[in-house]
């Protein structure tokens, strides 16, 4: 800030322009251009401390000070007041220009010194508050306005829900730059206008809204590091400049008489040729151990030296060895002294190095503090270029920050976060401090049974026969709640809110967590795994689960409601066979047996846990071997096991029948090296063991030579079985084991072998491969991916397999069936086919030999087969498409709607077309009484073909696709498109005289959104228009026959593209053209008299309820609601008349007949009635005439409005009631929540509408709870 010290003639204002601008000497004093001109004498200027020659160019030729103009500049644009217009294009970037040039004058200390000035000056300042409010208000009304407009320009029929006359004049209101009085801020306060003006822009414009250019200069670690601003470059140089002038001379010497002081500043060597301001921190004298604060410079041996215009710490030894003058002449080498006149000199420099801390950044490990990881990388990440330096907030003299640097060699320039960066290479991490007096919430423990008693649980998960999880079925708020979970989460993750997202999980935290299904889940913190990894328990199924932080979130205080869902359970009466641990075995049978699976549970006791007792079928006495449950046959299959149980079988023998064997998979290789186990040899499996089980007990450990090919007894999980050893037994003493009964190899020591009894000697396990499949992608083997895939879902499974070729080479070529999870059996060959990990083995067709031709070759065996094959010749056929429909007139007319495609076609059937398809399905089935034999055709000419469809009834259809083994077909008389096996349809045209039944339509004026049909979209048509008569207006006719026709589809007098178009499903085209419903033909009614009853009479109103007195109070039951504030009440009170309409009973859809009256009558044909169970409040479109004995029982269902509140407005992603927009959904499900307790009502007003006010138990309101929450507002 220039004051009357800068120019000394008499120029206590200057005015500066751009011939009078402040100049730069080189002594460092600035003065402007005139003064300079005053003071000129023979190219010689006097300054106030020396006299210096002007360069060529005489003043002119002076560098300018471009602080001050920055300065200027900022004085120029306030006095234009743009800061009243910041919300106009291109202001913002005028600031950041304006701020760029003046945050390198001053420091944040500077900044701090003038803000303690305004505070002191506040007094002064009566109208400056006034002014900024009145800013703000304005600023505050265009904000509204211009949201307003968004909103309905989104969604236009919002347009009638607010005033657009006041909207469109605040926002076409011109802005009065004269009616801001700016006068204000420097009427009497003795500052200039361009200091209040910066002060000004840190009140608008937040220091958080500014960031600099700077380079560090020096890293002691991420917290601890300085920085230059690059726009104090130019500064840095002319003090460099100074510093450089003074240590060369002779006064800056250091002599014998000298001292040095803790504390004092110096000058030091920093690098060659470059001296620096220095801060003396440490001082050690000769002979003397600890440092010291006062030393002469004869007795100086080490100094310790911080570099405040850099942050570096250094240190200089002063050999002690060499003579006085030597060591006097090194120490003036490093140092130089700073006499009283260059102090008051360098003084208007305060110092460049700058202390910063990455803000809330810590070690990645606190207790061993910063790596050398870290240092390194954050030294290698910012460099020695500039990076952009965002200030969050400041600790004493350390500015807590934030550093971004674009990425090097990347195709976007955005730049990253520092921080960020390194908590993603895991060397830091982000440090969130815990309120001490404030603990972090907690769920409620589950809710436990009572001792004793039966109930009826899930178990969610198991760790262990006595450590697992149950939760109790029957329980909807649980369901509720997860649905509100998915939907709160999921929206905010949309959003991208950042507001819940958790950097430093602390163990024993509550959050919710994204497991792998996408889905949101209450969770635990349990522990820190890894970096940035934390494992989370699901509180309501117990499992655990590693996850990455950035799928946590803060859970929100209604999400504790509900206590925690699974119960941590054991069972009793029982324990391991080594009474520690629980084996593999038995935890995986456990789990074969309970898991996902609804069991009896009946507590036992409750100390810490529940004890359970599971009703389950005994289990049977083997720890490590189970069996499921053995299927009950015939009186003879069990008389045949009970002679083959007799019988020891160890060896397996395949039955004399081969197909459709029960077996269960017991160890995958790949799919040409599986083995199975029948399940009509369990009996014989389980009789081994026992046998094994009392031979082996009892034997020793002998001294074997185990050779290849040997049978063995082999302990394995505590159990012994039969094995059979893979290769000779080396020094190793272990020995790889392949187990007889499951096909599986394992490696165990030779004291786990036991010699194998002779009668015991075989093998119940069968080496299978699958036929007709080989590797996809032209390989030799199977991938990995088809081993574990089928490794995985079959491992264990029970199965039918058929034996193709029974031989004695092993594996055995079989065909494989297992059940799907809608009990369908499905081939393991097609599914690994139609997964792309298998196809279908080739055919080989071996050439037959000419004699003729050939006389004189000899031809090779050909393999012998099992049967005659007959190679069939392809047919090449060709069939033409039915006649095309006959399209419908322009013009109103109702159809049916009997299908809806993919693509959004819409086929309807005229009512006379739907008579001539019964007529035509018994003339398609008579002339198709038998079932055609089937050929290989060249589908690819085939148009119109015959159809087998799932009725088994046969149907006219068009070939669409040929996909493999299946065709995908439409049926033309209905529209409907399926895939189908290629067996069910035959090239043949039906009844070809007869022209399609079904006409395409498109729908008019519009497209969906994205070009092309959403699944959800072709939901809504098929709910709302198949298979339903409804009225439609042909718009234009296709000029081809077989082509779509453009309708409008009207229900209830509702046009079907603006349903779409409030569903955000498609959007109108400009050519799009409303349509109009026609008049209803109401009069034209053909109702048969003649079935009614004669003592049918029209009957009365049904009689209203007498409802107290304006204030009264009275209990009530609420047994419907619209909105939240539109209700149907139950009272017990007596009744008055009211006419609403004609009295009649509507079946329900328990099928029970409910009272009800009549609201309107919405369509014609078919007929269609509203009514209102009067009783009940709901609506419903069934009719019956009512006796007239029940009119005399007043209805109980009374229509009120709730007052005392209103909606509120709702923002654009939150989901509205459809039929009243001004409320939201969440508003209505917490209103409902709110009227599960006692409720009593209180008459306010009973014209023009009756209305009530309702109170909860205590008393009070119903809605406040909703006021306060911000979901209604009050009225």
């Amino acid at each position: 800030i220039l004051t009357r010290s800068h120019c000394q003639k008499g120029c206590d204002t200057p005015t500066y322009t751009l011939c009078n601008l402040p100049r730069v000497l080189l002594c460092g004093h600035i003065y402007c251009t005139s003064c300079l001109q005053s003071i000129q004498f023979d190219s010689v200027i006097k300054c106030p401390e020396c006299e210096l020659t002007l360069p060529e160019g005489g003043v002119y030729g002076l560098q300018e000070d471009s602080r001050i103009i920055g300065l200027i500049y900022t004085a120029k644009v306030n006095k234009m007041k743009r800061l009243v217009s910041w919300w106009f294009k291109g202001f913002l970037n005028n600031v950041c220009k304006v701020t760029f040039i003046l945050m390198p004058a001053i420091s944040f200390h500077r900044k701090d010194a003038q803000m303690s000035q305004l505070t002191n000056l506040e007094a002064q300042f009566s109208t400056t508050q006034m002014e900024l409010c009145s800013i703000q208000e304005r600023m505050k009304a265009l904000e509204t306005a211009m949201q307003i407009a968004r909103e309905v320009r989104r969604v236009p029929f919002l347009e009638q829900y607010c005033t657009l006359d006041k909207v469109l004049e605040t926002l076409q209101a011109p802005v009065d730059v004269q009616s801001f009085n700016m006068n204000c801020l420097n009427l009497g306060s003795g500052l200039r206008y361009t200091t209040l003006s910066l002060i000004f822009l840190y009140v608008v414009f937040p220091l958080f809204l500014v960031t600099f250019w700077v380079v560090v200069t020096h890293i002691v670690n991420p917290c601890h590091f300085y920085i230059h601003y690059v726009a104090e470059k130019e500064e840095n140089e002319i003090l460099s400049k100074k510093i450089k002038q003074f240590c060369y001379r002779d006064e800056c010497n250091f002599t014998f008489e000298d001292t040095v002081k803790t504390g004092s500043t110096i000058f030091g060597k920093w690098k060659d040729g470059l001296w620096c301001r220095a801060s003396v921190v440490e001082i050690f004298q000769r002979s003397c151990v600890e440092a010291v604060k006062v030393c002469p410079v004869r007795e100086l041996a080490r100094i310790r030296l911080f570099f405040i215009d850099y942050g570096y710490m250094k240190t200089f030894i002063i050999q002690s060895d060499e003579t006085t003058e030597s060591s006097l002449k090194m120490l003036n080498n490093h140092l130089r002294k700073v006499d009283g006149e260059v102090r008051v000199e360098l003084s208007h420099f305060s110092p460049q190095a700058i202390r910063c801390s990455l803000k809330d950044l810590v070690p990645h490990n606190p207790t061993k503090g910063w790596s050398k990881e870290a240092k390194v990388e954050f030294r290698r990440v910012v460099g020695t270029s500039a990076v952009e330096l965002w200030p969050l907030s400041q600790d004493r003299d350390t500015l807590l920050v934030d550093l971004r640097k674009t990425s090097v060699g990347q195709s976007s320039d955005v730049p990253f976060s520092v921080r960020e960066y390194l908590v993603l290479i895991a060397v830091a991490r982000f440090y969130c401090p815990l309120t001490p007096d404030r603990k972090p919430l907690k769920y409620y423990p589950p809710v436990y049974p009572k001792i004793n008693t039966e109930f009826s649980a899930v178990v969610c998960h198991i760790n262990d026969p006595a450590d697992f999880y149950i939760s109790v079925v029957d329980n909807m708020e649980f369901l509720l709640l997860s649905s509100k979970l998915q939907d709160y989460y999921n929206t905010t993750t949309v959003t991208g809110h950042d507001d819940l997202s958790i950097y430093c999980p602390v163990i024993g935290q509550a959050c919710v967590a994204r497991n792998d299904d996408k889905l949101w889940y209450r969770a635990q913190v349990t522990g820190h795994p890894e970096a940035r990894k934390v494992e989370v328990l699901n509180v309501d199924f117990g499992d655990k689960t590693v996850l990455s932080v950035s799928d946590l979130k803060k859970i929100k205080d209604e999400f504790f409601a509900l206590p925690s869902k699974a119960i941590q359970c054991c069972l009793s009466d029982v324990i391991p066979l080594d009474g520690k641990t629980w084996s593999e075995a038995c935890t995986n049978r456990f789990i074969s047996l309970a898991h996902h699976k609804l069991c009896t549970v009946v507590v036992t006791g409750n100390v810490c846990v529940c004890v359970c007792e599971y009703h389950v079928s005994p289990p049977v006495d083997e720890p490590a071997i189970w069996d499921p449950p053995i299927e009950l046959g015939s009186d003879q299959d069990a008389q045949g096991s009970t002679e083959q149980d007799d019988k020891l079988q160890p060896q397996l023998k395949l039955p004399a029948q081969l197909e459709d064997l029960k077996v269960r998979v017991c160890h995958i290789n790949s799919p040409s090296s599986f083995y199975i186990q029948l399940t009509q040899l369990d009996s014989q499996l389980r009789r081994i063991f026992e046998l094994m089980k009392q031979e082996c007990s009892v034997m020793e450990p002998q001294d074997v030579v185990w050779k290849a090919d040997m049978y063995c007894a082999a302990h394995i999980n505590n159990v012994w079985e039969r094995g059979q050893l893979c290769s000779d037994v080396t020094s190793s003493s272990t020995a790889e084991v392949r187990r007889c009964d499951y096909g599986n190899k394992v490696k165990l020591h030779v004291n786990n072998l036991r010699p194998l009894p002779s009668f015991l000697i075989g093998s119940l396990a069968l080496e299978c491969t699958l036929t007709d499949i080989r590797p996809a992608g032209g390989q030799s083997g199977w991938t990995a991916t088809a081993c574990d895939l089928l490794s995985y879902y079959l491992t264990g499974a029970s199965a039918v397999m058929t034996i193709k070729t029974p031989t004695d080479e092993r594996p055995v070529p079989v065909t494989l069936f297992c059940s799907n999870k809608i009990g369908r059996f499905v081939s393991v060959a097609d599914f690994l086919v139609s997964e792309g990990l298998a196809l279908r083995e080739r055919k080989v067709r071996y050439p037959l030999p000419s004699p003729v031709a050939f006389p004189s070759l000899v031809f090779p065996p050909i393999p012998p087969k099992p049967a005659t094959r007959i190679i069939m010749s392809v047919e090449k056929i060709k069939t033409e498409l039915y006649q095309p429909p006959e399209l419908p007139c322009l013009g109103h007319i109702q159809l049916n709607v009997s299908a809806i495609g993919e693509d959004g076609l819409i086929y309807v059937r005229t009512q006379n077309a739907g008579s001539q398809l019964l007529q035509l399905r018994e003339r398609i089935q008579q002339s198709m009484k038998t079932l055609p034999r089937q050929k290989p055709y060249t589908w690819k000419s085939v148009l119109g073909c015959s159809i087998l469809g799932p009725d088994m009834l046969w149907h006219r259809g068009q070939l669409l696709e040929v996909q493999g083994g299946h065709v995908k077909v439409q049926y033309v008389d209905c529209g409907l498109v399926e895939d189908i096996p290629v067996v069910h349809v035959y090239p043949m045209l039906l009844c070809e005289d007869i022209p399609q039944l079904c006409v395409p339509c498109q729908l008019h004026g519009v497209s969906p959104v994205g070009g092309r049909w959403q699944r959800d979209a072709v939901a809504l048509m098929r709910e709302m228009l198949q298979n339903r008569c409804v009225e439609m207006q042909v718009m234009e006719l296709p000029s081809d026959p077989r082509g779509p026709a453009t309708v409008e589809f009207l229900l209830d007098g509702l046009s079907l593209s603006r349903i779409l178009c409030h569903h955000k499903h498609v959007s109108r085209s400009q050519t799009g053209q409303s349509v109009m419903s026609p008049v209803p033909f109401l009069d034209n009614w053909d109702i048969d008299t003649k079935v009614l009853y004669e003592g049918w009479l029209m009957l009365g109103p049904f009689i209203q309820p007498n409802l107290p007195k304006e204030g009264e109070q009275f209990p009530v039951r609420v047994k419907h609601l619209c909105t939240p504030n539109e209700t149907f009440l139950w009272a017990d009170l007596t009744f008055c008349s009211w006419f609403l309409g004609a009295p009649c009973l509507a079946e329900y859809s328990d099928g029970n007949y409910y009272r009800a009256k009549l609201i309107k009558i919405t369509s014609v044909d078919p007929v269609r009635i509203l009514v209102q169970h009067v009783d009940f409040g709901s609506d419903d479109t069934l009719l019956r005439q009512m006796p007239a004995e029940l009119l005399q029982f007043p209805s109980r269902a009374v229509k009120v409005k709730v007052a005392g509140f209103k909606a509120t407005s709702t923002s654009e992603n939150e989901s509205v009631l459809p039929y009243s927009p001004t409320w939201s959904v969440k508003a209505a499900m917490a209103m409902i929540d709110l009227l599960h307790s006692s409720i009593t009502a209180s008459v306010v007003a009973q014209e023009p509408e009756l209305m009530v006010l309702l109170y909860n138990e205590d008393g009070e309101l119903v809605h406040l709870p909703l006021v306060h929450s911000g979901l209604a507002e009050p009225e």
